[in-house]
């Protein structure tokens, strides 16, 4: 499969809780070319607390104006029972993605070359990306008991658990330009980003 990538730059779209987001077909799988950014209901937003069992939801610096859709477009950073929330509400084969959607991902890049989603501005001390096939991964940091990490790193939740407490990231560094970090386990109540991904077969 080495060099092999079908590609094609927001042919697609998909309708999420009333917004239309760009998508991008890479090999088999759609993916969400922008964060998911879904006030959905039950999911607190704003909020400082760490829960691992309720939905939450919070912009970078709680700052809609600059990263959410009408600004930077980094989308919502969202706890693990988000992400459940939004996976068990998902139709017509959406879904958060496992551990192995991002495997597959990154399988079909060559020479899993990670810097080749990440979007061509925005990362700091030239970690931009070459955005080759639309994915556009943007770095919207994160938030830990704080905010931190923001045009430096894009980490993503799958539904792929380890036990009550943790679940499975992945994402993108701007000294990274190799294979996507991670596959590591981390807090469910951190707030991370979501992309959306659908199988083709």
């Amino acid at each position: 499969m080495s060099g092999y990538l079908l590609k094609f730059k927001q042919t697609y779209s998909v309708n999420i809780g009333g917004r239309r987001y760009p998508v991008v077909k890479i090999g088999n799988q759609l993916w969400m070319a922008e964060n998911l950014d879904w006030k959905f209901e039950g999911c607190v937003i704003g909020t400082g607390d760490m829960t691992t069992t309720e939905p939450r939801g919070n912009y970078y610096n709680n700052d809609e104006n600059t990263y959410g859709i009408n600004g930077n477009k980094c989308g919502l950073l969202y706890n693990w029972p988000s992400a459940k929330s939004i996976n068990d509400m998902l139709t017509d084969g959406w879904r958060v993605p496992s551990l192995e959607d991002m495997s597959i991902l990154s399988k079909y890049l060559v020479d899993n070359q990670a810097l080749k989603l990440k979007s061509s501005s925005g990362w700091y001390d030239g970690g931009n990306g070459t955005d080759e096939y639309g994915f556009s991964a943007v770095p919207t940091g994160f938030r830990q008991t704080d905010f931190m990490n923001v045009g430096k790193s894009n980490v993503l939740w799958t539904m792929t658990q380890i036990g009550t407490y943790d679940s499975q990231a992945r994402g993108f560094s701007y000294n990274i330009t190799g294979n996507l970090y991670g596959g590591f386990g981390t807090n469910k109540g951190f707030r991370f980003s979501i992309r959306l991904v659908k199988s083709l077969t």
